[in-house]
């Protein structure tokens, strides 16, 4: 069968690319195939920071004015200026949608496993389990579908979340608990999160960064650890979430003319975080300005936070116990709002270069030599070059250290 454009993936990614696409005019846009492999979605709790305006308002069910933060019995409140940590649930964003493509005659949604995907001298070819569809793009959030996709990530966030009722009022509606490293011997880097939805309910979930799996007891031990020295035996889970998310910056997707990434094919998931919903977003807008002429084919760009997210990787894989201190001091040292903005790959090289002064400088030079940075960085490096980046960052480091010790001797 012939389509216009097929989305490979009925996730987030893929709903909101299929919901932007029918926004444009109908003469532009004139079908849509989304294929999907089940019709059964495992429940998500998508979160993310933004300001008060934003495509997906309607569907927030809850939103936090500050982030909490807790390390080595040091705990901190971190107000929100400008904007607020928002809650979409998937099931919700799913019914959304489906709702508004049923009214719209040019979409059609079917339920198969595809096989293969490939660019033809007139459009594209997705081949199924029932048989194959023509389109003149495709756009695919499955990455092991692209003819070269390298996706072998070696880190992934491991969770457990419990949606929690409590008999007495125990949670801060006003605030969400980004980490709390509080939990158990905590030797892995383990934290726990937090979102209240009420006073007496919440979701409270183990989170890990690790290259192994963990057994399922192991997550449900730290909970109910955590959970009775804080808050006492007396709740009732009534909702679990469990998952995994690659950490991995790049995806080496072949590139075509017509076969278009989109969500984890395309690099979507920060990789030192897991957060993707603002940035399935923001490919979105870019994959219309594309159909509409107004800019370039939208593809990954290596910048100098993808160097960034892979040295933190590979001290994930290598130097584990180290996820602790590198995150407290990371909040202990930095405003709330350049945290933010360095997440969201907004910051100066000169607010990295003092966000990075106050994290263990040790642990990120050993990283930088171990891992190889010619194979890390932006550029190719020569043997030369490669030195000569190591002595400049051990020579900045040993010069802020002195203005530092200089800053405390005066005050």
């Amino acid at each position: 069968m012939e389509y216009q454009h097929i989305i490979i993936g009925g996730g987030c990614a893929g709903f909101q690319l299929a919901k932007t696409m029918l926004e444009l005019p109908k003469e532009s846009i004139r079908s849509i195939l989304i294929i999907e492999s089940s019709k059964v979605h495992a429940p998500k709790s998508w979160c993310f920071w933004s300001t008060i305006s934003h495509p997906y308002r309607h569907l927030v069910e809850k939103e936090w004015h500050s982030l909490g933060f807790k390390a080595y019995q040091n705990q901190k409140n971190l107000p929100l200026q400008h904007q607020t940590y928002q809650y979409i649930d998937s099931t919700s964003f799913i019914s959304h949608h489906l709702s508004l493509f049923a009214k719209d005659p040019r979409l059609t949604i079917v339920y198969q496993t595809v096989s293969g995907i490939e660019e033809t001298e007139n459009g594209c070819l997705v081949q199924c389990e029932n048989g194959a569809y023509h389109s003149e793009y495709v756009y695919n959030s499955v990455p092991h579908l692209q003819e070269k996709p390298y996706f072998k990530p070696k880190v992934w966030q491991h969770f457990l979340g419990w949606e929690i009722t409590t008999s007495e009022n125990s949670f801060d509606t006003e605030k969400a608990t980004l980490m709390d490293f509080d939990v158990d011997k905590n030797e892995d880097g383990r934290f726990i999160y937090i979102l209240p939805f009420t006073e007496k309910r919440a979701l409270v979930e183990c989170t890990v960064f690790s290259t192994q799996e963990y057994a399922l007891e192991s997550f449900e031990c730290s909970l109910r650890s955590y959970l009775e020295k804080k808050y006492s035996n007396d709740y009732t889970i009534s909702k679990i979430e469990r998952g995994t998310i690659p950490m991995m910056p790049k995806i080496n997707a072949e590139i075509t003319k017509r076969i278009i990434p989109i969500g984890t094919a395309a690099g979507c998931i920060k990789a030192s975080t897991g957060y993707s919903f603002t940035r399935n977003l923001e490919h979105t807008t870019k994959i219309i300005g594309y159909l509409q002429g107004n800019n370039k084919r939208p593809k990954y760009a290596y910048s100098r936070f993808t160097f960034y997210d892979k040295l933190l990787l590979w001290i994930i894989e290598n130097q584990q116990s180290e996820i602790k201190k590198i995150f407290y001091l990371l909040f202990k040292n930095n405003s709330i709002k350049n945290i933010l903005m360095f997440l969201d790959e907004r910051t100066s090289i000169v607010q990295d270069l003092r966000i990075f002064y106050f994290l263990p400088k040790r642990t990120f030079i050993k990283a930088l030599i171990k891992s190889k940075l010619v194979d890390l960085a932006p550029i190719k490096f020569t043997k030369k070059r490669y030195l000569g980046s190591i002595k400049t960052a051990f020579t900045f480091w040993q010069k802020t250290e002195v203005v530092s010790m200089q800053k405390n001797i005066i005050d």
